[in-house]
């Protein structure tokens, strides 16, 4: 994680060009780039938490909208009669 690509010599923050001279009476000073940490960083594990716990709510979001309009059109079908309402019943076919 958070592994740039060694960018030799400048790296990430050397991105810049000074287009005329100083001033007279301004000195040049030295300002190395920062150290940057190779290793785990917990701000970016608990962003990775973070979206994962974001995908499952709307993956769940997402599954009880579809579940509310499969029984929105599911249960008044069943309340009718069904969808096989002309099919022959069990003391129908009995009968014969």
């Amino acid at each position: 994680m958070n592994l740039w690509a060694e960018v030799e010599p400048a790296g990430a923050y050397g991105g810049y060009l000074i287009a005329a001279d100083a001033p007279a009476g301004l000195d040049a000073i030295l300002s190395p780039a920062p150290e940057s940490e190779r290793g785990v960083n917990l701000q970016n594990l608990a962003y990775f938490a973070q979206w994962i716990f974001f995908g499952l709510f709307a993956f769940y979001i997402w599954y009880r909208m579809v579940k509310d309009a499969w029984q929105e059109e599911v249960e008044p079908a069943e309340e009718e009669g069904g969808e096989d309402a002309d099919a022959p019943t069990e003391t129908a076919s009995a009968e014969k």
